[in-house]
């Protein structure tokens, strides 16, 4: 039987559109369902991180014997609810360490607001030259908020293998691991990230561990 709602055409014509308001209903109901879903998955995907994500992360390593560029005795526990940003580098460093922190000044800006919740710490592989006065004006070229850590030789060993880091001195040079690491709010080492790492996504990452 033929439904009188519906509208037939001559053999080999277009297809007739329905008239049942109870078939548009449908219709629209599973566009909605379509709409819902790609809406869902853009708000709710997973973030993919720009560095490598530690899956069992551990308190991150105490700066025990070390000092801020501020004369302070160097606590993350001074940190707690934002995120922090560690390297560890030296200021008469040629190109590795000035080029990484330019990074991460650049990552705070794009950060915005949250960039407040930043902090960023370099611990110096050669105490003997970086003084706290020396890396606190060498820091604040680059963000007014960054802070250098610095000490004595052997507590500043001890805590970059804590950190993995390996450092080679040379007379006037060193070789280090050149690698930043993240630690979330709660103190947690999160994410480590190589050197050269994209701002814009460095930003994005550190927004995110921000706000949980």
């Amino acid at each position: 039987m033929t439904d009188p709602t519906e509208t037939t055409e001559p053999s080999g014509g277009p297809p007739a559109l329905p008239r049942s308001p109870a078939r548009w209903r449908r219709v629209l109901i599973s566009l909605a369902a379509l709409v819902g879903v790609a809406v869902a998955y853009t708000v709710f995907r997973p973030h993919t991180f720009a560095g490598t994500v530690l899956q069992s992360p551990e308190p991150a390593p105490a700066l025990d014997g070390l000092v801020f560029s501020t004369g302070e005795a160097a606590d993350l526990s001074a940190f707690a609810g934002d995120v922090v940003l560690v390297f560890f580098g030296y200021t008469h460093c040629p190109d590795i360490c000035p080029v990484t922190l330019a990074r991460a000044a650049q990552a705070k800006g794009a950060m915005g607001s949250d960039g407040e919740g930043l902090q960023v710490l370099m611990v110096s592989v050669d105490p003997e030259r970086d003084t706290p006065e020396v890396m606190a004006e060498y820091m604040g070229l680059f963000d007014d908020s960054f802070l250098g850590v610095t000490g004595p030789e052997a507590d500043i060993d001890r805590v970059a293998t804590l950190y993995g880091i390996g450092v080679i001195r040379h007379d006037d040079t060193a070789d280090h691991t050149g690698t930043l690491m993240a630690i979330d709010p709660d103190g947690h080492l999160r994410i480590v990230y190589p050197h050269d790492v994209d701002p814009a996504a460095l930003a994005a990452d550190l927004a995110r561990l921000l706000k949980g």
